[in-house]
């Protein structure tokens, strides 16, 4: 099974920072680009470092001239987050879609056991302005983003039950929460076989699971109350 291999005990939990949160982000945006993802953490990364050196400098202070050097080089190596603009808000609608088919499933299988398909699935989701069709669903969106959209359904529930206060995918101190929703949705989509499906709902073989030994809170099984 593969894993989310930026995770560790060290950064998840109190360790938790903002390249946590970008790591999140870019395997999420692009879980099958590498490249891109290396590129989004390492344009996060230059920021953040910019950000340190003004936080320690006073109302009159300069940077040091032996840290310039190294600062103006990281950051003209660096790729601008402003190039992952247009591509990321494609990927965050194909991920959002993906998220919701998944968690209108596993509702469906609560509610209304044999009418929990996939299609009936994209089809609400369409209907519901998260996707676009069900032929880009089939071509594009599950195969690009099966690895993780249990992350997607996550950030879709939780930001729907935390609308004012949510972020993509989560606030930095909600990070174990989080992981430990997705974990939920991935055991239970990976265990159930949809009407009219050929196989699970979820791939074991595919889907990003949290590695062993990262502590996350003990939450309750999902329980929807209405579609």
């Amino acid at each position: 099974m593969p894993y989310l291999d930026g995770l560790t005990p060290d950064n998840v939990g109190e360790g938790s920072s903002r390249l946590t949160v970008a790591y999140l982000e870019a395997v999420m945006l692009f879980p099958n680009d590498p490249e891109r993802q290396a590129r989004a953490m390492m344009a996060v990364d230059v920021s953040l470092e910019v950000d340190r050196h003004i936080q320690h400098l006073g109302p009159d202070e300069l940077v040091p001239a032996r840290d310039m050097a190294a600062l103006v080089d990281s950051v003209r190596r660096a790729p601008r987050i402003e190039e992952f603009a247009s591509v990321s808000k494609q990927a965050m609608n194909r991920g959002v879609f993906a998220g919701y088919v998944v968690l209108h499933v596993l509702a469906r299988k609560q509610l209304s056991p044999k009418t929990a398909t996939i299609g009936q699935a994209i089809k609400l989701a369409i209907e519901a302005g998260f996707g676009d069709s069900a032929s880009n669903f089939n071509k594009s969106v599950r195969s690009q983003f099966m690895a993780v959209s249990h992350l997607w359904a996550a950030f879709v529930m939780l930001a729907q039950e935390r609308e004012a206060e949510w972020a993509f995918p989560c606030r930095l101190d909600s990070i174990p929460y989080f992981l430990a929703t997705a974990e939920v949705i991935r055991r239970e989509g990976e265990s159930f076989k949809p009407p009219q499906s050929n196989s699970t709902l979820l791939n074991p073989s595919i889907s990003l699971k949290v590695p062993e030994g990262i502590a996350l809170p003990q939450i309750q099984p999902l329980v929807f109350e209405r579609l």
